[in-house]
């Protein structure tokens, strides 16, 4: 067992010193070109694993370049949407805009010679008291009490208190409202009065004239305020009455709906 193990451990030595005898005869006769080929087996590795880890280095540098660029063409693309969705915003509105007064301005030439201001609505008030609108245009841009107010050729009511900035509206529909009015084709005029409701009231028609529902009325002209030819609206129902007939009135405005008004002085 001892012998073995002796020839084993001699046989390894020997091996190895003429394993080192060959390599240093090779490199003294065989000249450098197989010191350049050992060199370059024991490089390989090396450079292999060089070239790998360059090429993921380069990798997530390109892939960092990369997100770093598509997350500054999104930031601009943010930028770019916003701005076309502001733009789309003031389009819409100028087109809003240009949608709700079109008919107020055609209906400004009937009166190129008298005083027009176009006015937005700023506030409604309606209840069982009064029925009023605040105008934001007051005696800085020229609105004197008593002026009219009126949305497309229909009569919505005349002012009644102006303040620098703004000015207060008395509507048709208030209580406080009497206008003599005609009806349409009719030789018929009586007095129109608001309620302080949805409906007004047509007054001092006698039994024999014949009114009917749907006619319409209009602004006769006769008194100091309002002006002839404006729509106050239709006759929702007729029945009789002690007197006169009792006759319902609906307005042709809808005053919960107006935002935009002329105020005329004819």
């Amino acid at each position: 067992m001892f012998f073995l193990e002796s020839v084993q451990k001699w046989g390894i030595r020997i091996f190895y010193v003429l394993f080192c005898c060959f390599m240093l005869y090779r490199l003294v006769f065989a000249g450098g070109a197989f010191f350049d080929r050992s060199i370059s087996y024991l490089s390989y590795p090396f450079l292999k694993v060089h070239s790998g880890v360059s090429g993921s280095i380069d990798g997530v540098k390109e892939r960092f370049r990369t997100l770093y660029s598509l997350k500054e063409e999104l930031h601009d693309a943010h930028d770019d949407i916003e701005q076309l969705e502001a733009r789309v915003i003031e389009l819409e509105q100028q087109a809003s805009f240009q949608e709700q007064t079109k008919e107020l301005v055609s209906f400004s030439h009937r009166y190129k010679e008298s005083f027009h201001l176009l006015a937005k609505v700023l506030m409604r008030k309606h209840d069982n008291k009064d029925h009023m609108l605040f105008l934001d245009a007051g005696s800085r841009k020229g609105i004197q009490k008593n002026m009219i107010v009126v949305s497309k050729n229909c009569l919505v009511g005349r002012i009644i208190r102006v303040y620098p900035l703004y000015s207060e509206v008395v509507c048709i529909t208030d209580h406080r409202c009497k206008v003599t009015v005609n009806l349409y084709k009719k030789k018929i005029e009586g007095i129109y009065e608001g309620t302080n409701s949805q409906l007004g009231i047509l007054k001092f028609i006698p039994h024999f004239k014949p009114v009917s529902v749907g006619d319409r009325i209009y602004s006769a002209g006769k008194g100091l305020l309002y002006p002839q030819g404006f729509l106050l609206g239709t006759v929702e129902s007729v029945r009789p009455g002690a007197v006169d007939q009792e006759i319902s009135i609906q307005p042709a405005v809808d005053f919960d709906s107006l935002q935009y008004l002329y105020v005329i002085k004819i």
